[in-house]
């Protein structure tokens, strides 16, 4: 049982190395890609955008809507904290479970985003059309790797240290 709390302790302080890296590493060329590939997803349709470094103005009904891009936005911070949990859940092509994990993130930011600026700009609240839906892909996304963690490192320590209760001799 000392090494799932080993484990455990591992885990937590690689994950608050990997979200340091988030809050002091610049990832502005990241941003800048992001928001050049929102910016040319929205002209397809019929949205017109100009880009600059951190931001998207979208011009739409005769209004401007301008939309800055964090790096909270990449979901960058969602990859460097559930890292740990999914590099640890894994024994073998831990690499290209990564990479994996990487780009499906990243799909499935990038729709969320589309969809947040989209909605906006046709009047909806920033919260109903950003906010909540960010939470409900964020919280769940990193809750599972712990979950998916936690449940690899107890079936394995079960299959090192079987249930004494059951006696084998009858």
């Amino acid at each position: 049982m000392w090494k799932l709390h080993f484990k455990a302790i591992f885990m937590l302080s690689f994950t608050a190395f990997s979200y340091a890296i988030f809050c002091y590493a610049d990832f502005s060329p990241l941003v800048q890609w992001f928001c050049d590939i929102i910016a040319h997803t929205l002209k397809y349709y019929n949205f017109t955008t100009r880009c600059s470094e951190t931001s998207i103005y979208v011009f739409r009904n005769g209004h401007v809507y301008p939309f800055k891009i964090t790096k909270a936005c990449t979901y960058i911070d969602l990859f460097l904290a559930s890292m740990p949990a999914v590099w640890l859940s894994f024994e073998k092509n831990r690499i290209v479970i990564l990479c994996s994990f990487f780009l499906l993130i990243n799909l499935i930011n990038y729709g969320r985003v589309c969809i947040a600026i989209f909605l906006t700009c046709n009047g909806w609240s920033w919260f109903w059309s950003h906010d909540i839906l960010d939470w409900a892909i964020w919280y769940p996304v990193f809750l599972s790797c712990i979950l998916m963690w936690f449940i690899r490192n107890v079936y394995a320590q079960n299959l090192h240290f079987p249930d004494r209760s059951v006696s084998s001799c009858d």
